[in-house]
């Protein structure tokens, strides 16, 4: 850390909505359901958190997945056949953003949308 750029992040993430799941007994009726629900979404934040027991550190590095997921989806989507016009890009780059957070929320217990707010934010 130290950097500019980082403090950026980790501000701009800790000024919205945890963008992790928060499973709730109220909404989650059967007791299973809810115990695998709580258990993907506590991996999920030792995953990003990476034995630092810092929650600023866990939205940073949850940030650089998804951009590094976004990355992807860019260089697929501008790849051989994939370019857009000028005008479809803008329009284009809301669903990419979407669809980014929707493949990292596949792998971990977050809320797209919420992703999505925080990748605004930045």
């Amino acid at each position: 850390l130290g950097l500019p750029c980082e403090g950026l992040v980790i501000a701009s993430a800790l000024s919205v909505q945890d963008p992790f799941t928060l499973p709730s007994h109220l909404i989650i009726k059967d007791p299973r359901e809810y115990a695998e629900a709580v258990r993907r979404s506590y991996e999920s934040r030792l995953f990003f958190d990476n034995g630092h027991a810092s929650e600023p550190l866990m939205l940073r590095n949850l940030f650089v997945l998804w951009i590094s997921e976004l990355r992807k989806l860019l260089v697929e989507r501008c790849g051989p056949g994939g370019g857009a016009r000028r005008g479809q890009r803008r329009e284009n780059m809301r669903g990419t953003f979407t669809r980014c957070s929707q493949v990292v929320s596949s792998k971990f217990a977050t809320v797209p949308k919420r992703l999505v707010n925080m990748a605004n934010s930045v």
